[in-house]
């Protein structure tokens, strides 16, 4: 794909596709998504130089159920239709990338999703002057339905970072602290 300048620019070679945009701040901010299957689709998002995800790959999972009285009715507890409900966990095989303006506004989606009854494209829908990313995604077919649904990303770490008994160096944060451990002794 050429690249386009603005206030969000896009390129893109055969390995990955570069989104490149301002912050509020006027900080650069840069997503690069991998176009290889067999890597993960977020090869890195940077703000200002300093990469905040890195190695990510998005996770899905989601649990349905059927309505009674259409798409809308709120309250008639799914659970308890004959149908029952079920759980799904999302599979993301990367067979192609796109992108597509929509005034200042940048749509990059990527076919081969799919989440049980649902499935799809992945959308990261990046606006202008913010660092703050939009994430669509699915429709189904299947009439009636009520869903559920947890996403999030799942990253590698460096080869040297302390997890899980890995010697390297520690990590920090509250949100790792169960997890780290000190580095092994050499």
């Amino acid at each position: 794909m050429p690249a386009r300048v603005g206030p969000i620019a896009v390129a893109a070679s055969a390995a990955t596709a570069t989104v490149i945009w301002p912050d509020g701040k006027g900080r650069p901010c840069t997503a690069v998504f991998s176009l290889d299957p067999g890597k993960p689709l977020i090869a890195s998002i940077l703000i200002d130089g300093r990469q905040v995800v890195g190695r990510a790959q998005p996770v899905y999972r989601a649990s349905t159920g059927k309505r009674r009285g259409g798409f809308d009715q709120f309250f008639d507890f799914p659970p308890s239709h004959p149908d029952g409900t079920r759980s799904f966990l999302g599979d993301f095989k990367l067979p192609r990338g796109r992108a597509k303006y929509d005034g200042d506004r940048l749509d990059m989606a990527f076919a081969g999703f799919k989440l049980g009854i649902f499935q799809g494209s992945i959308h990261y829908i990046f606006y202008p002057a913010a660092t703050l990313l939009s994430s669509t995604l699915v429709s189904t077919s299947e009439p009636d339905t009520a869903y559920f649904y947890d996403a999030g990303l799942r990253m590698a770490v460096d080869e040297d970072a302390a997890y899980f008994g890995c010697s390297g160096a520690s990590l920090t944060g509250a949100f790792l602290e169960g997890f780290v451990r000190s580095p092994s002794p050499a």
